[in-house]
């Protein structure tokens, strides 16, 4: 069984005095929670109060409440003996005056148990306040043995970490467990940048789109969970054969609790505004995977006693890729009778107010987009941005960007097709240079790239 520990080295995580000097609580000992909180410079401490009669059995009470560590899951020392459940403070030499007793707090008595796992922001990312909050819980539940449980369903390593009370609250996807990745734990092997299921997305890019669709869903508009990139080390992950516990990074998303998924229900049963907004993220993220699996169905009592079917989009990490090719089938709400509807005022006035030019350089200082795949959300951003300025029914807007048939492309490949050649016309590409060893200095010290003229040419679309 896993237990939660107290010793008493010189680290300062714990720490008590006695109160009526110091804290103001006369005759009472007052025990300095020191919160380790990833990314907060401020270190700060929850003050726990005890009376020095109170025995140890209260302070773990009092523990369990504060972080859901089980009573009977902790283990007090004392210079290296266990407070007995029965014995108060005084008796266990905590309450002296103006004496400081530092506590720390460890797992198991392990010493090498805490650096078995572990959750930090990765590089200079920042966790939002929903994930700082949920990962302390997760680590909580880390530290009660509650190991990462790999989704049963899904292509590459999904894993959800839960709280204390055993429930999930995030979940994390490694990088290099993605399909075709090289610790990918079902079977799809391969090496990170090579082809992955989906044409335009490399291996190794899912968790990048995946911060990108959240950064991308400005105010919150399409409900998609907060998601950052994040280094976590567990044994439960799949490592290489050499066996050692590493970090990983990948994308780290708050689990969102849902009543249903969209492929339970009839489409009927969910407003224009749901399907408004989640038929604008998938246009504008050039998704080349929505389907009923990954749209959540969340049910909320409106005020008039009604009730609301919430849609929330998970998994994005098959988009903004790197070529335009959304067949009919890719988009499980192209025959949803909403999309017939016009945009409310609320929802149209919101795609008017965004900048395509701004949202991009917004992704790029979080993730890398390769240059086509930059010059794809950008056309994909302005489309949408022009057929809701002309009042386009999202109807006409899907049919433009999809194909109807496999085999032939869609309205938008052609558009794309017919600026790219325009701009090579107008910008020819010089033919290949021919290093010559002989006289290196003869040739020009720069060449000509054929993405900027394309970049341009997708503006003008």
């Amino acid at each position: 069984m896993r237990v939660a520990q107290l010793k008493a080295p010189t680290n300062d995580a714990w720490h008590s005095d006695p109160g009526g000097f110091d804290s103001g609580d006369l005759g009472s000992v007052s025990v300095f929670v020191q919160m380790h909180r990833m990314n907060d410079p401020r270190e700060r401490k929850i003050k726990l109060v005890m009376k020095p009669w109170a025995c140890v059995k209260d302070m773990k009470d009092r523990l369990q409440a504060m972080f859901g560590i089980p009573t009977a899951a902790q283990q007090l020392y004392y210079k290296g003996t266990e407070l007995a459940n029965p014995r108060n403070l005084v008796q266990c030499g905590l309450y002296a005056d103006k004496v400081v007793v530092d506590l720390v707090l460890s797992a198991n008595g392990r010493q090498n148990r805490a650096n078995m796992f572990t959750i930090h922001p990765y590089g200079n990312h920042v966790f939002p306040r929903s994930i700082m909050k949920a990962a302390h819980l997760a680590m909580q539940g880390l530290a009660l043995g509650f190991t990462p449980e790999l989704a049963m369903d899904g292509t590459g390593g999904t894993y959800f970490l839960k709280d204390p009370a055993q429930r999930k609250i995030v979940c994390f996807k490694p990088q290099n467990e993605e399909p075709f990745g090289p610790c990918n734990p079902r079977g799809f092997v391969g090496s990170l940048g090579e082809a992955g299921f989906r044409k335009g997305v490399l291996s190794g890019e899912a968790c990048e789109r995946e911060v990108a669709a959240f950064l991308l869903d400005k105010d919150h508009f399409a409900s998609v969970p907060a998601t950052t990139l994040a280094e976590i080390k567990h044994p439960a992950f799949k490592n290489s054969d050499s066996g050692n516990v590493v970090y990983k990074m990948g994308s780290l998303q708050e689990f969102v609790r849902h009543d249903d998924v969209a492929s339970d229900l009839s489409p009927s049963l969910f407003t224009p505004h749901q399907v408004h907004k989640i038929v604008l993220l998938d246009m504008r993220l050039v998704n080349t995977d929505r389907n009923d699996g990954n749209l959540l169905v969340r049910r909320r009592r409106l005020p008039d006693g009604k009730a609301e079917h919430e849609l929330i989009p998970i998994d994005h990490g098959y988009s903004i890729p790197d070529t335009i090719e959304i067949a009919w089938c890719d988009w499980c709400w192209y025959n949803w009778p909403q999309l017939k509807v016009p945009l409310s005022d609320v929802d149209r006035q919101y795609i008017l107010n965004l900048n395509v030019e701004l949202e991009i350089q917004n992704v790029l200082t979080h993730v890398p987009l390769r240059p086509a795949c930059r010059r794809n959300l950008r056309v994909a951003g302005l489309l949408v941005e022009k057929g809701v300025r002309r009042r386009v029914l999202l109807y006409d807007l899907a049919r433009i960007m999809c194909r109807d048939d496999m085999d032939t492309p869609s309205t938008l490949e052609n558009l794309v097709h017919v600026a790219m050649t325009h701009a090579l016309e107008l910008h020819p590409v010089p033919p290949p240079i021919v290093v010559d060893q002989v006289y290196p200095s003869t040739l020009p010290s720069t060449t000509t790239s054929t993405t900027s003229y394309v970049g341009s040419s997708c503006v003008a679309i």
